[in-house]
């Protein structure tokens, strides 16, 4: 170490100290052999919150239950940290909690009532189109951080009621079976109305109409 007489001394290597509570003292000694000392204590602490990156662009379509479900993982594209594994100096596995939410419904960390990490959330017909979503990680020394993503949620399949659609498609006959020629078919679907003239065997049809109250009157 820098001494008065040499004050080219080396500096010395910063000890690699484990995390928690720590005292580092100084003695200060002149060359009458006076000496005196002082003491500072401090904390070895991981305060950096991991890094979150999420995939953007993903698209759901809705399930015949009219809901569908995501999960956190769903959404992850990779996520590291300084401190919990796997980092460059300790192998995995992956220590890293993660948790996820519909953007702007909560703050801090997603759990649910025990302290559990929410790792799903799901959308409903009432949802379709594009969603905002908060992707979450937590390191193990508590510090967390998210990505802002979306998904837009759809209904190819047309499962949802209201919002799917359906042909409306039918025939008019006597009771001996013989198609009404020229009937006039009215179809009522929420707030539009339209009409059609059955054909030569009295079938008639309306293609992709909202199911929505729906009824056929002639």
């Amino acid at each position: 170490m820098p001494t008065p007489t040499n004050q080219f001394g080396s500096a010395g290597i910063a000890p690699q100290l484990p995390y928690g509570t720590h005292k580092i003292k100084w003695t200060i000694t002149d060359g009458c052999g006076n000496e005196t000392y002082c003491e500072y204590t401090f904390v070895v602490a991981d305060c950096k919150a991991p890094t979150v990156v999420c995939h953007n662009c993903l698209s759901v379509n809705i399930m015949p239950t009219q809901m569908v479900q995501l999960w956190a993982t769903d959404f992850l594209q990779y996520a590291e940290d300084n401190c919990t594994p796997p980092t460059t100096y300790t192998p995995g596995p992956n220590q890293l909690k993660f948790a996820i939410r519909k953007a702007g419904t909560g703050t801090d960390f997603p759990v649910d009532a025990l302290g559990n990490p929410i790792t799903s959330i799901t959308f409903t017909c009432a949802e379709l189109g594009k969603k905002d979503v908060e992707l979450w990680a937590m390191d193990l020394a508590g510090n967390a951080d998210y990505c802002l993503t979306f998904v837009d949620v759809q209904d190819n399949n047309n499962n949802c009621v209201p919002g799917g659609t359906v042909t409306v498609a039918g025939a008019l006959t006597t009771e001996s079976n013989d198609g009404v020629e020229d009937a006039n078919v009215n179809l009522h679907a929420g707030t539009v109305n339209q009409f059609q003239m059955t054909d030569d065997q009295g079938m008639f049809s309306f293609p992709e109409f909202c199911t929505r109250r729906m009824r056929t009157t002639r």
